[in-house]
C-alpha cells in the first residue's frame, strides 16, 4: 500500500507513528510499468495503489534518461524515484495552464544534446498533433503562449501537424 509511515519520540520513552496515504501525481510509463508518483517524489507501481484515490486526470508521461542507479531500483514497494520530478514539476509550472497541454494523451521526457525534449501528442478527433519543445532554448520567451496560438490555428485546419519548437528563436511547423 501506498503510505507514507513517519515515527518519532515525542518525549522520553513515547514514540508516535503517523502513516498517511500517498496520492497519485502523476502517472508514469517507465520499465515497461506504469507507476505513480506522489509529488513529493515516492514511486510505487500503479496497479498496486489504492483505488479509492481519484482518477489522475491529465497525461500518461514516457520517460527516457541514462540512468547507472536505474538498475538498483525495486520493481515493487514504495521507494524516492530515480525519475526528475524537479525537471516535470517546472514544466508543468510553466505549461499546464495552456490548452495544447490539457488536450495532451501522452508526454514523453527525452534529453537531446544534453538539454530537456518534451514531446507532447494531441489527438482532435482524426488529426494528430505532436509538439516537441526544448524549454531552456527559449529563456525570457514566452514560447506557451506561442504554441498556444498555432496550436489554436491549426485546429481549425485539416491534416497532422508537428509543431518543432526545439530550436533557438524559431519555431518549425511540419506535416506529421
Amino acid at each position: 500500500m501506498p503510505v507514507q509511515v513517519e515515527t518519532h519520540m515525542e518525549s522520553w520513552g513515547r514514540f508516535v507513528t503517523r502513516a498517511q496515504w500517498l496520492h497519485v501525481w502523476i502517472k508514469v510509463n517507465w520499465r515497461g510499468n506504469i507507476w505513480s508518483i506522489s509529488r513529493d517524489g515516492r514511486m510505487w507501481l500503479y496497479d498496486q495503489g489504492v483505488k479509492n484515490d481519484d482518477e489522475v486526470i491529465g497525461p500518461i508521461w514516457r520517460i527516457f534518461e541514462n540512468n547507472e542507479n536505474e538498475n538498483k531500483v525495486p520493481f515493487s514497494g514504495v521507494f524516492k524515484t530515480p525519475l526528475p520530478v524537479a525537471t516535470i514539476e517546472n514544466f508543468l509550472r510553466e505549461f499546464q495552464t495552456f490548452n495544447w497541454f490539457e488536450r495532451a494523451s501522452e508526454i514523453t521526457l527525452e534529453s537531446r544534446a544534453g538539454m530537456n525534449l518534451f514531446i507532447l501528442k494531441i489527438t482532435n478527433g482524426k488529426q494528430k498533433i505532436e509538439i516537441q519543445v526544448q524549454p531552456d532554448k527559449y529563456p525570457d520567451q514566452d514560447v506557451g503562449q506561442t504554441l498556444e496560438d498555432i496550436f489554436e490555428k491549426l485546429l481549425k485546419e485539416n491534416g497532422n501537424h508537428i509543431i518543432d519548437a526545439t530550436y533557438e528563436g524559431k519555431i518549425l511547423l511540419r506535416a506529421l
